[in-house]
């Protein structure tokens, strides 16, 4: 069994520098052994190509795919479709060729920031997969009243936790499903939430994902993440963070 620190890279977004911060951060954060990887065939590969081709046909927007706040010619970005962030699902297909299925993976997004020890993650029992969760947007019901200005899943896959084969599921709804949901979700976010979170309509999904404990996953957490913001912001952002 061994730790993983995932860490992916897509586009002209992100670069080297914000790997390499990252990178120190987990170092400086993780009292326990771990290796620090990504993987390749999230953006390369035949799966890839698929699931790229279905964005470019899909997406009906002008503005960056990636960009997830937009408002758009008076469309709403999660009414534009390309799926934003499906690099990310491709970690559930390759994850038991990439790593043995005792490993215990933690995903983390390049523009996080890391701020306490990641050992809490690793000493976790993980008996399904594990995701961050908007818990002030839950107990305020925010993440309903805002529907009509923007999407706001409460599943927030910045920071993810599973093993090998935990999310073949979920990777297998998409396959089968990829036309539909590149053409129906703008955002990996929203489709994760609405396929497999408290509410999915398929009962056999509902909770797949354990939301990790309040406050863990916020700006006094383990981890700060910058899900929600507009591109600008995460750049600004990115400048000030060590």
């Amino acid at each position: 069994m061994a730790n993983k620190v995932i860490y992916l890279r897509w586009g002209d977004r992100y670069t080297k520098d914000h790997v390499a911060r990252l990178e120190e951060q987990v170092k400086n954060n993780c009292s326990v052994p771990y290796e620090f990887v990504t993987m390749n065939h999230c953006y390369a590969g035949p799966f890839y190509d698929r699931l790229s081709h279905y964005q470019k046909n899909e997406y009906r927007g002008k503005d960056d795919v990636e960009e997830s706040t937009s408002i758009q010619s008076n469309f709403l970005r999660e009414d534009l479709g390309g799926l934003a962030h499906f690099q990310k699902i491709l970690m559930f297909r390759y994850d038991r060729e990439y790593f043995d299925s005792s490993d215990k993976l933690l995903y983390i997004d390049l523009d996080s920031n890391i701020k306490g020890d990641l050992a809490y993650f690793f000493n976790l029992p993980i008996e399904r997969p594990m995701i961050a969760f908007d818990w002030d947007a839950y107990d305020n019901n925010k993440w309903q009243h805002t529907y009509t200005t923007r999407a706001h899943p409460l599943y927030n896959s910045s920071v993810m936790l599973w093993k090998p084969y935990f999310c073949d599921l979920v990777w297998m709804d998409l396959h089968k499903t990829a036309w539909a949901s590149f053409y129906q979700f703008g955002m990996f976010d929203n489709w994760l939430f609405h396929r497999f979170g408290p509410w999915a309509y398929n009962t056999d999904n509902k909770d797949f994902f354990i939301p990790f404990d309040r406050d863990i996953i916020s700006k006094s957490g383990i981890i700060e993440t910058m899900s929600g913001t507009t591109l600008e912001d995460k750049i600004e952002c990115l400048k000030h963070m060590k």
